[in-house]
């Protein structure tokens, strides 16, 4: 199921950098160990907004050449708007990914 789940990102604030799906690379989790972050002082909770000051990446020195799909990276355009989660159906399309609640109909 977790392969469905996609991340939009606007502000990026409530976005994991690595362990969300916001990227076409998948959660970052799966090329950068733990052990990687650790030794360069990247906290495991980090979310997206942290990692991009004026417009950049703020990638370790080395990084990119470490984990060359860094490169490939976009930067998204943060903005004022909330992170959503979206669905991504079979067919390839995104949905906005909602809950149901027991009892309302």
């Amino acid at each position: 199921m977790s392969w469905h789940v996609i991340y939009e990102i606007g502000s990026g604030d409530r976005i994991s950098m690595w362990y969300d799906k916001w990227n076409q690379h998948g959660p970052l989790c799966d090329i950068i160990s733990k052990r990687a972050r650790y030794e360069a002082r990247l906290d495991d909770n980090l979310k997206v907004s942290e990692m991009i000051v004026n417009r950049k990446w703020v990638w370790p020195d080395g990084w990119e050449d470490r984990f060359p799909v860094l490169k490939d990276l976009g930067i998204p355009d943060l903005t004022n708007k909330e992170d959503k989660v979206m669905w991504l159906t079979n067919n390839s399309q995104t949905v906005m990914f909602l809950l149901n609640k027991p009892g309302l109909t």
